[in-house]
């Protein structure tokens, strides 16, 4: 029972020295529901960035096959008062870097926790976070992700979920 609160494309063309144009996209969603882990239901919201990997101009053979990249950050709340997030970064092919770093906010955009987690030579990457906080109302969970590939520019989303208004 997943409801898509909200979807935005954007698109954009590069020009190559060779003259082959190649689209950019990002989709950016946001999407609320309910989840059973272990057992338990939570309230979900997740907040995920899939974008195409863009040649960074060298065009060397070695370069590879273009790919896409997946952010996202998602906040779980059960009913028994169990919270924590969950931040993921995610690519089809192998990255030179790729990381993440999770923080959590409180209402007054303290940071309460910060975990991260950066691994080279693989296809993903990530953290999960349980805070430790009294209130979650307006509190929200933050990440931060990289993506490093040789013949590719670098990219640096980020993400953000809350728990609750």
């Amino acid at each position: 029972m997943k409801k898509v609160l909200g979807v935005l494309l954007v698109s954009g063309l590069l020009i190559l020295p060779n003259g082959i144009m190649l689209a950019n996209e990002s989709h950016i969603q946001t999407t609320h529901g309910i989840e059973t882990v272990n057992g338990e239901r939570y309230e979900v919201s997740e907040h995920k960035v899939e974008s195409r990997e863009i040649p960074d101009g060298t065009m060397s053979i070695t370069a590879g096959k273009a790919g896409k990249r997946y952010s996202s950050t998602k906040t779980y709340k059960s009913l028994l008062g169990n919270y924590y997030f969950i931040s993921k970064s995610q690519a089809d092919y192998q990255q030179n870097v790729i990381g993440v770093r999770g923080r959590a906010f409180d209402r007054h955009d303290g940071l309460v926790s910060s975990k991260s987690d950066k691994q080279t030579h693989s296809t993903i990457a990530s953290v999960k976070v349980f805070p430790d906080m009294n209130s979650f109302y307006n509190a929200y969970a933050v990440g931060n992700h990289t993506y490093e590939r040789k013949g590719f520019k670098n990219y640096y989303p980020e993400t953000k979920s809350y728990w609750g208004k």
